[in-house]
Parts: C-alpha cells; structure tokens; sequence
C-alpha cells in the first residue's frame, strides 16, 4: 500500500491533471487561503489526535499514553475514533446524512492528518464499513506544503465556524 503522503501526491496530481473545472475552497485563515478539493480513500487520514475536541476526553482516558506514544497507530487511532464520536452532539444526525453524500470537504495535511473532518471521516468508514454507503472515499481539501505544524489547531479552531469558508464550488482550471 502506498504511503498517505503517496496517495495525497497522486490524487493531487491528477487534480492538476483535470480538464475543465477543479472543485476548490477558499477558508478566511491568515491572508486566506484556497485549497485544492481531492478523493482519496477512506483508510488514507490520520485521525487528530491533538484536537481541541477531543483533548479534555483524551487527558483523562486510560489509554491517553497509547495516543501520545503513536497516535498513528491502529490501537491509537481506534481510540480517537471512539472519542470523536463521543464528542458530537449531533452524531446520529451526521451519520444520517453522510448517507446522501459528504456535502462539505474536509481538511487535511499533506502527510494525511485530519485538521478538520475527524467526524465525517469516522462515520463515513463506519457508514462503509455497514454497506449504508458504497464509496470508500472521502473529500477532503489539501494544506499547502508550507503550512507549519503550529498552525494546524489554530486553523481547525477557525474551520469549526463554518462562515469562515468563502467558497465551496468548483472553480475555473488555470
């Protein structure tokens, strides 16, 4: 199996491959930013294991020193995922309507981790995983290679307040 950074390179490539118009977001952070839209496989992110979300759950869990050893790992990311779930307040009505399809792209790095969209991410292979969804796939939007480590959890912190995304429509192939 190709690496995530792999997989992200070569969804990323065959973006700029495309013809015609390339789905792109556009998130007030900074000076702005706009993010290329890609599909990749569902077993492809990372779950954040440093989101804000999670934290207060994740100091107090049992296995909280199994995260921060590998939060990569199977057994870590298992138990992010728990943990995600548990923090949505409306988890059912989100997996109800991830049936009809991912409206909103999620964001990630381009090493995989999730910066915002552990939810859907969770569900959406949840939603596979019990045959409610045909697709192994997940959209997400793409940071650029220059985005520091540092920035991530003040950008999901942004990214909570969906009024901070400008647009979400396909745009016009340079």
């Amino acid at each position: 199996m190709a690496s995530r950074e792999q997989h992200i390179q070569q969804a990323l490539v065959a973006y700029e491959a495309q013809k015609g118009k390339k789905e792109t977001i556009r998130i007030a952070f900074q000076e702005g930013l706009t993010l290329e839209v890609i599909e990749i496989p569902l077993r492809v992110p990372v779950l954040n294991a440093d989101s804000f979300r999670i934290a207060p759950s994740l100091e107090d869990h049992p296995k909280a020193d199994v995260v921060r050893a590998d939060p990569d790992s199977e057994e870590a990311q298992e138990i992010i995922a728990d943990l995600v779930k548990r923090s949505h307040r409306k988890v059912q009505g989100l997996k109800e309507s991830l049936v009809n399809g991912q409206h909103h792209p999620g964001v990630i790095t381009r090493k995989g981790k999730v910066i915002n969209a552990n939810n859907r991410c969770v569900l959406l292979r949840e939603l596979f995983r019990e045959g409610a969804i045909s697709t192994d796939k997940i959209r997400v939007a793409v940071l650029p290679s220059t985005f520091r480590a540092a920035e991530e959890l003040q950008l999901e912190s942004v990214l909570s307040s969906r009024s901070n995304i400008r647009t979400s429509t396909p745009s016009s192939a340079n």
